[in-house]
């Protein structure tokens, strides 16, 4: 105990360094980096001392034979670190050399449903009582993101759901994000790598985004916005070896965005090997009929007992697709980029390349460094709107380096760090008749970039108690441009014809020195260049009083700070009169909060297949710097310019209270969940401006210019969000006539109603893409080595008739009609010591179906028919 009181003095001292936050200088970045280092040292000098036992245990089948050559992985609850072992012909294992403390046990084979016991070892040796395995498929499930370190999802309150290496490669996406459709509460809206996740109706920013438990969000992403979001395309689905989603708040250990879900995309990492040196490669391509072409991808891998190194390189070409057929009358709004002919989606041209460079080096076996570099650019994509909106490239470039220890000292379990710095580059260009007489060439490049720094610790300083404490800091920065070409017809000396912005526009995109004349000549802001950043520490401690209870609590202290920096084409001052709804100068647009967010909950075993869980939890967002900043100057002023929109310097944070009741079960011929969400929230950020209230319309600077209507981003009222969320898997095992082979009952339903409590009115899908149903059913067939298996699954969705009075959704040709999907899929897996090869056909929307999705006005229509094709070939 005397260690974590130095721990507590010592961050006091280096790591609170506020005014040297706030002033963004680099001491505080040095209190951090000291405080991380002190706690691994700490743990590193403590480790001698310890009490060690061993655990002993057999394995039989429901009639009591013994069951031999079957994996047994005891997992440290506290820390999450495996010691492996198989039963011998006798089916006896003996695991030894574990710290005292509670460990999971796992015993899986094939043809059998997992077994997992829970065991304490607090003595020299403990023998577990038999185990027994029962035919079946059902597989234990664990997740990280959920609490930061391994736990099994049975023993955690989160509504989670997870999606394993060997479902991604059977299911065969064509991004990362668009397995997320297939999953309870879990939505996506428009294509490609722009797709946005949306979890119980809520999108954008109001989701955060993991990639390896790192923030792929940035503080320049509109909160919501057609063509904007979190751009999960930018993660090659190639690495990923997990993809976890928890729905519901996760800001206490993950602070801000995490207010309606939380998704991490996790990538393999690479293996050592116990002795000598070994080369290894994996190729994996992928092929699609619909939109023909391809990913192209592989790695290689250098590994010895102490270090290892990867090198993956995947390449995506793929050609416009064709939507089902036939349009049915609902879908009058179908955008112009579709040809309800030929039924081919114009410009839907996919193409990406991603290199990721990683190694590990290994101190012992717990105890390792690792870093990596990733790089993923997208160019060119034409967003299928209602104009020509060109992506003209989208680039991610990331670093990181982090250090882990586990097991270091009876008090101290486990200690990590971690450290990040990525850039993103995005550039787009819109043309545009916006109005019978308006021509417009937009052209925007954006630049954020986010460094950040992550350090926990693991403690058991109590019996029963396992505490994850930590302290977290990122800083985005944001500079972006924006050029505006406008003519008009008849064409005024000096203007343009559409066909003259037409040539304008093709040389912008092509010719740098076209560019960046007019970068220089004309540079407009709609978002000055400004900075965000968050200081945070958290604590959460999992008690388990019993083996029948386990308790759950967090809590996290957020300082969050946000700047805009002089910036000159940033020109709204020179329209807006001083002190407009509050605005003096760029002086004002600073902003700084403190905020608590907290979290309790309950886990109930009466036995061990049966969880029971409630779950409540503040979720917080802070205004990022697109909500607070942006304004509409820098769209050019003209004669029919109606408005203009101006910062919110008093915009507050949005908030939630979470409620989650629900029942987890896994026995060895049936596993499931149900979960019931009630979600309030308080101080919604508006997608667009309104009218400031009480301020009159401003004279326009245009001569003859009607009046400009002041706008800014403004909080909504109270929102709720409630529904049922369920899920389950059921094995029935065939008659040994056909090899003792599987076919699993599969599925989820989820259910959501959206309201705006201050108007009792539905919300509005416009804001807040709620869909009332979905539901996922499908059957699997599996041989019991499940080398061959075959898959059926259907997705239905129903039409959203809950409208608000004068939603845009219910005008004439805006419908968006339910929908059902059916895809078919089948598989070869071969493993061997030496290579495995795994090959996947599939057939996706079997059926033809021409449809959209129900919450996108502007997207294009979804992939008809088409075949598809994966292998998997890994050699050592």
């Amino acid at each position: 105990m005397s260690n974590a009181v130095m721990v507590i003095s010592f961050a006091k001292r280096a790591a609170f360094p506020w005014s040297g936050l706030r002033a963004g200088r680099g001491d505080s970045w040095i209190g951090v980096l000291v405080m991380a280092v002190w706690l691994g040292v700490m743990g590193v000098a403590s480790a001698p001392a310890e009490d060690r036992g061993a655990l002993t245990g057999s394995v039989t089948d429901g009639q009591g034979a013994p069951i031999a050559e079957a994996s047994v992985l005891v997992r440290s609850v506290a820390t999450g670190s495996t010691r492996m072992a198989l039963t011998a012909a006798d089916g006896t294992f003996t695991v030894g050399e574990l710290r005292y403390g509670v460990y999971q046990v796992r015993v899986t084979r094939e043809g059998f449903s997992d077994a997992v016991v829970e065991v304490r070892l607090a003595a020299p040796g403990a023998t577990l009582d038999p185990i027994r395995l029962a035919p079946g498929t059902i597989r234990e499930i664990v997740t990280i993101t959920a609490s930061r370190t391994v736990r099994d999802t049975m023993t955690t309150p989160e509504a989670v759901s997870v999606v394993t290496e060997q479902q991604l490669q059977e299911r065969l996406p064509g991004t990362a994000a668009d397995i997320l459709r297939d999953l309870p509460g879990t939505y996506t809206q428009s294509q490609s790598f722009q797709t946005r996740p949306i979890i119980r109706g809520l999108e954008g920013n109001r989701v955060l985004v993991l990639v390896d438990g790192e923030r792929l969000n940035h503080g320049r992403t509109p909160t919501s916005h057609v063509g904007n979001g979190v751009e999960t395309g930018l993660v090659d689905v190639g690495t990923l070896e997990a993809i976890e989603v928890i729905r519901g708040a996760g800001s206490v250990l993950y602070g801000t965005e995490a207010l309606g879900g939380t998704i991490n995309f996790i990538t393999r990492p690479p293996a050592t090997v116990d002795s000598g040196v070994r080369v290894s490669g994996v190729v994996d391509p992928f092929f699609t009929s619909n939109g023909p072409g391809g990913r192209y991808g592989g790695s290689l891998s250098l590994a010895t007992r102490r270090f290892t190194a990867r090198v993956r390189q995947s390449f995506e070409n793929f050609s416009d697709y064709t939507a089902g057929g036939p349009v049915e009358a609902g879908y009058a709004s179908v955008v112009p980029q579709f040809d309800p002919v030929t039924r081919r989606v114009t410009g839907s041209t996919y193409r990406t390349n991603a290199t990721r460079v990683e190694g590990r080096f290994f101190f012992t076996e717990q105890t390792f460094l690792r870093s990596s570099y990733e790089r993923l650019a997208s160019a060119p994509y034409r967003y299928p709107l209602q104009g020509t909106f060109d992506f003209l490239f989208s680039n991610r470039d990331k670093v990181n380096v982090g250090f882990v220890a586990r097991d270091l000292s009876p008090v101290i379990a486990g200690v990590q760090i971690s450290g990040y710095y990525q850039w993103q580059q995005r550039r787009d260009q819109v043309i545009v008749r916006a109005l019978p007489a308006l021509f417009q060439v937009t052209d925007r490049q954006i630049n954020p970039t986010t460094g950040g720094f992550d350090g926990q610790v693991i403690l058991t300083p109590f019996r029963n108690h396992v505490i994850t404490a930590g302290i977290s800091f990122y800083r985005d920065t944001s500079a972006d441009d924006r050029i505006v070409i406008r003519g008009t017809l008849p064409t005024p000396p000096g203007g343009l014809t559409p066909a003259q912005a037409q040539t304008l526009a093709a040389r912008i995109r092509t010719d740098g020195d076209v560019l960046r004349s007019l970068r220089n000549s004309q540079p407009r802001r709609d978002v000055p260049n400004a900075n965000f950043q968050d200081l945070a520490f958290f604590v959460q401690d999992e008690y388990t009083p019993s083996r029948y209870v386990r308790l759950i609590g967090g809590l996290r202290v957020d300082g969050y700070r946000s700047r805009a920096l002089d910036t000159p084409s940033y020109d709204i001052f020179n329209l807006i009169p001083p002190g407009t709804a509050g605005i003096n100068g760029l002086e004002s647009l600073r902003h700084a909060n403190v905020a608590v967010t907290g979290s309790g909950g309950i886990v109930v075993s009466p036995i061990p297949a049966v969880s029971l869980v409630a779950r409540v939890a503040r979720s917080y967002r802070e205004p990022n710097i697109f909500d607070r900043y942006n304004a509409g100057a820098s769209h050019t002023l003209s004669p029919t310019t109606r408005s203009v929109t101006i910062p919110n310097p008093d915009l507050r944070p949005e908030t939630g209270i979470n409620l989650d009741l629900g029942a987890k079960v896994r026995f060895t011929r049936f596993s499931g969940a149900f979960t019931y969400f009630r979600n309030n929230y308080a101080n919604f950020i508006g997608n667009f401006g309104a009218p400031v209230p009480g301020l009159a319309p401003i004279p326009n600077p245009i001569p003859g210019g009607a009046p400009l209507t002041v706008l800014q981003r403004q909080n909504l009222g109270r929102i709720r969000m409630q529904g049922v969320e369920a899920e389950f898997e059921a094995p029935f095992r065939l008659p040994d006539a056909l090899r003792s082979s599987f076919v699993t009952l599969l599925g989820n339903l989820s259910v959501t109603r959206g309201d705006n409590l201050q108007a009792n009115q539905p919300v509005d899908p416009f804001n807040f893409p709620v869909v009332p149903v979905k539901a996922v059913l499908g059957t699997r067939w599996n041989s019991a080595t499940n080398r061959y298996w075959m898959e059926y699954r259907s997705r239905i969705v129903t039409t959203q008739r809950r409208l608000p009075p004068g939603s845009l959704y219910a005008q004439p040709g805006t419908a968006r009609l339910g929908f059902t999907v059916h895809d078919v899929r089948g598989g070869v897996n071969f493993d061997r010591e030496r290579y495995g090869v795994a090959l996947t056909l599939g057939v996706e929307n079997l059926g033809n179906r021409f449809y959209q999705d129900l919450f996108s006005l502007f997207d294009a229509p979804a992939r008809g028919r088409a075949f598809v094709a994966g292998v998997r070939w890994r050699f050592f």
